[in-house]
């Protein structure tokens, strides 16, 4: 009995396993061959329901990957930007200058107050970020933001996000 049941979820897991590989499959050719998913065209004011989960939904092909490599290079850099010494897991000591800064931000953006004293109306600020990834946290609005700028569609990028990152990047190039 248990070996007729063992073969029968067996059957089962390779008829699903094969399909979601002929799915994958398509989807490569598809976007080989400059089909695939469109490209979001998104826009504040539009339906939030609609609004892209990420930033790669704005872009196509090979322009997918590089908006997540920056999406990625964006949690380093606030990670390490100015790092000094170790960082302790669990509590605020030590964190990265850029990354408290970050907090600070969010926070009196989107919560109308510092952290640790949460209050205010940030729904409607949230609602008009590009992506809802980035209504996450602090870190990923940053990495989204930071994704969209270095792309070339700072448009997708916080206002304010857009003047920090373009400081750190003054900063960077007179270091």
């Amino acid at each position: 009995m248990i070996a007729a049941e063992s073969r029968e979820l067996v059957t089962a897991y390779k008829k699903l396993a094969n399909k979601e590989f002929k799915l994958r499959g398509t989807i490569r050719t598809m976007e080989r061959q400059g089909g695939g998913e469109p490209v979001s065209e998104w826009k504040v004011g539009d339906d939030i329901k609609l609004r892209p989960y990420t930033n790669d939904k704005y872009f196509s092909g090979i322009d997918k990957m590089r908006s997540t490599l920056y999406h990625e290079l964006a949690h380093q850099v606030h990670q390490m930007w100015k790092k000094n010494g170790r960082r302790y897991i669990g509590n605020r000591k030590n964190n990265p200058p850029l990354e408290d800064r970050l907090s600070s931000m969010f926070f009196t953006k989107f919560h109308g107050a510092a952290p640790g004293n949460i209050g205010g109306r940030g729904i409607e600020r949230k609602n008009q970020l590009s992506t809802t990834y980035a209504t996450t946290n602090e870190f990923e609005w940053f990495a989204e933001s930071f994704s969209a700028y270095m792309m070339g569609r700072p448009d997708l990028a916080d206002p304010d996000l857009v003047k920090l990152i373009e400081e750190l990047l003054d900063e960077a190039a007179n270091a």
